[in-house]
């Protein structure tokens, strides 16, 4: 039996896989990757996990303007 290869270049617009899964699809790929996505029934984590976050970012001397924009925008918390 012979084998052949062969190098293919694809470009993959990984929004647009990211964006046809469902919610329960991406939840058991970040479980197998060891990640436990916030919110995944427990909404006290998610708060507590937003929380820490913030009061992290609140603590820097120097808070980039894009992580207040994504505070104020996602969270509706001003920085």
């Amino acid at each position: 039996m012979k084998r052949h290869w062969v190098s293919v270049d694809v470009e993959v617009d990984v929004d647009d896989i990211l964006e046809s899964l469902s919610s329960d699809e991406l939840a058991e790929i970040a479980k197998a990757n060891g990640y436990t996505p916030i919110g995944d029934g427990d909404v006290s984590l998610r708060e507590n996990t937003i929380e820490r976050a913030y009061l992290a970012v609140r603590r820097m001397a120097e808070i980039p303007r894009e992580a207040a924009d994504l505070f104020w925008h996602v969270h509706g918390r001003a920085l």
